[in-house]
């Protein structure tokens, strides 16, 4: 009895195999398939071109077709079996709707397309100049650093959508690391225009196929001590703290470096500095020598203490005409004005109008009308920031 049940069970095998192999073989049965991301062509962008119009963005640039036809013919089936069209010609300023023609296999039908329209955006055509970047790329050892010695060009004319190509802020010629050596070495790189976030943008190519020629070194880093003189900094009455970098690393070649351990930068001047702020330093550097990647935009940091703003108003008849003429008439314009100061706060609550002098200088107006600037000095330690308004209207008579 088992061996009659596992002889029926080979047999019902042999029987589907023969089945199925037949309906594969033989009866060939219709099927449906979708095809996946099938890209789309944008045709007679040169139409666009020649009104100085060119494509900035379409609502889909790849589409899903459904097909059926026999099993043989269409499980071979992939994207690049179709072909997707869009055509541009004709299109204008703006958004456009246009519906897309699909071709495929003539042995194959066409059920279905996800997306038969797209909207297609046309923007204006432009050109435009952008400063070249550099970027070094990858690792080097811990006290080497690739430097570029030459750049064949500072900038590169890019075109594309105008709104495109008012994102470029420059063109990047990247450069890996490893390619560099301790010997000058040139290289030849295609650019990429990028936004303010060193993202690509799309859409804009350099014009001409440029290219940036780029000579760089490897050289070598080393750590030395740094040396900032900071004057006025307590101008005004003003108390001010700051901190700068006790070191700064630098490169060059090993030569170069030698004997270097001290840098100093160009000296800082706090007399403007009326709030808490960064002040960049800059270094003076010896020949052969420059700022590592590490101590790039070095900065000293400043904070201000214990300081106020006051206005003050004053009049017409507060100012003094310097150089007048007593047979003359002298009329002002506007008779209301204000000065703005900062400074320390016990010293800026002691002011009063009083300890400002204001003057015009009228010594080589003649008759007729006249714009004359105000000038307002004070002998305490304040900073004056502004006095509104700066000119004034005199009519001589």
């Amino acid at each position: 009895m088992l061996k009659n049940d596992n002889i029926n069970r080979v047999l019902a095998v042999v029987v589907a195999i023969v089945l199925w192999a037949y309906v594969v073989g033989e009866v060939n049965p219709v099927i449906d398939k979708v095809i996946h991301n099938v890209p789309i062509s944008f045709e007679h962008q040169d139409a666009l071109e020649r009104n100085n119009l060119t494509i900035l963005s379409s609502s889909t640039e790849k589409v899903n077709i459904s097909v059926s036809g026999q099993r043989a013919t269409v499980s071979k089936l992939n994207a690049s079996d179709f072909n997707v069209t869009c055509d541009v010609e004709g299109l204008t300023l703006g958004e456009n709707v246009v519906r897309l023609k699909v071709e495929g296999p003539n042995d194959a039908k066409i059920e279905h397309i996800n997306t038969e329209k797209v909207t297609v955006i046309i923007d204006e055509k432009t050109t435009a100049e952008k400063p070249v970047q550099v970027v070094i790329q990858g690792e080097t050892s811990s006290d080497k650093e690739a430097s570029v010695v030459k750049l064949d060009t500072n900038k590169i004319a890019v075109s594309g959508p105008k709104t495109s190509v008012n994102k470029v802020v420059s063109v990047a010629a990247y450069l890996d690391a490893s390619d560099v050596t301790t010997t000058t070495k040139s290289f030849t790189v295609k650019p990429v225009p990028i936004d303010a976030s060193g993202k690509q943008v799309d859409g804009v190519y350099a014009v001409g196929d440029a290219k940036v020629g780029v000579d760089a070194v490897l050289l070598t880093t080393k750590t030395v001590s740094l040396h900032v003189d900071v004057t006025n900094d307590s101008y005004g009455g003003i108390e001010r703290s700051y901190s700068v970098p006790k070191t700064i690393v630098i490169k060059g070649t090993e030569d170069a470096l030698r004997g270097v351990s001290l840098i100093k930068c160009q000296t800082v001047d706090l007399k403007n500095v009326l709030e808490d702020t960064a002040v960049e330093l800059k270094p003076i550097l010896p020949t052969g020598i420059q700022v590592a990647e590490a101590s790039k935009n070095l900065s000293l940091s400043i904070t201000v203490k214990d300081t106020i703003k006051r206005t003050f108003e004053f009049t017409n008849d507060d100012i003094n005409l310097q150089g007048k003429n007593d047979d003359l008439m002298y009329t002002l314009g506007s008779a209301k004005h204000t000065i703005e100061v900062t400074g320390n706060s016990l010293v800026v609550d002691s002011l009063s109008l009083s300890d400002f002098v204001i003057t015009i200088n009228v010594s080589e107006m003649e008759k007729g009308n006249h714009t004359a600037v105000i000038n307002v000095t004070c002998n305490k330690e304040i900073k004056i920031l502004a006095v509104m308004p700066e000119k004034i209207e005199i009519h001589i008579s």
